[in-house]
């Protein structure tokens, strides 16, 4: 899942990601309880995840920080 290895590249090889359905179109994450900022459309969700490292890199990396961000890092 290109989303969880952007994650756990930014947050650490041993981050444990979990995903779920939210709100259709958006994407937040939660970390220890702390909600990130919510996403609306990122460009990632139009992409195969094949190709979506490749096309989608910076929206991937947007979603990691703010993963992050939510965890104080």
């Amino acid at each position: 899942m290109p989303l969880a290895a952007a994650i756990k590249k930014e947050m650490g090889d041993d981050t444990v990601v979990k995903t779920k359905c939210g709100m259709p179109g958006t994407v937040s994450t939660e970390v220890d309880g702390k909600k990130s900022k919510l996403e609306c459309l990122p460009l990632y969700f139009f992409c195969p995840g094949c190709v979506s490292p490749l096309c989608c890199k910076s929206a991937l990396e947007k979603t990691a920080k703010n993963a992050a961000a939510a965890a104080g890092g």
